[in-house]
């Protein structure tokens, strides 16, 4: 089995969504939801189109707080792993519960950089409509 991250968008008011992010890789499956506008991920989309300028360089998508925030975080961030040009996407989801119901998970997938630039390109044209829920499924890549 192949990792598959798939992001779902559903218009609930105007340009006002609620989004879930799912993941599942041959040892972990794990999900968050949150609430957002029709372009929460465009930025993060042009970016990651953008990515590499360096081999310093990160790239990074945020919902929500990891350390200060009550609110449920999703931390995705697309960085290098080594001089010779591998990369990955870092993945952090905490539903920020009180024990005994806390979850939180993070971990890294290896990642093209083409494959990160063809996430990109994904979440740039997702079409999130009133009505319509729409998903992009995409499966990190390495050559």
């Amino acid at each position: 089995m192949l990792a598959t991250i798939q992001f779902f968008g559903e218009v609930d008011l105007g340009h006002y969504c609620t989004f879930k992010v799912a993941v599942a890789t041959p040892d972990i499956r794990c999900a968050i939801s949150f609430f957002g506008y029709t372009d929460t991920f465009q930025v993060f989309g042009q970016q990651l189109l953008n990515f590499p300028t360096d081999t310093q360089a990160t790239v990074t998508f945020g919902q929500g707080d990891d350390i200060n925030s009550r609110l449920e975080c999703l931390l995705l961030q697309a960085y290098y792993l080594d001089q010779a040009g591998h990369t990955a996407l870092r993945i952090v989801m905490d539903n920020k519960a009180t024990p005994p119901a806390e979850k939180r998970v993070a971990f890294s997938l290896a990642a093209d950089v083409s494959s990160l630039m063809e996430l990109g390109r994904n979440l740039l044209s997702w079409p999130i409509q009133a009505g319509i829920g729409c998903d992009i499924k995409w499966q990190p890549m390495v050559s």
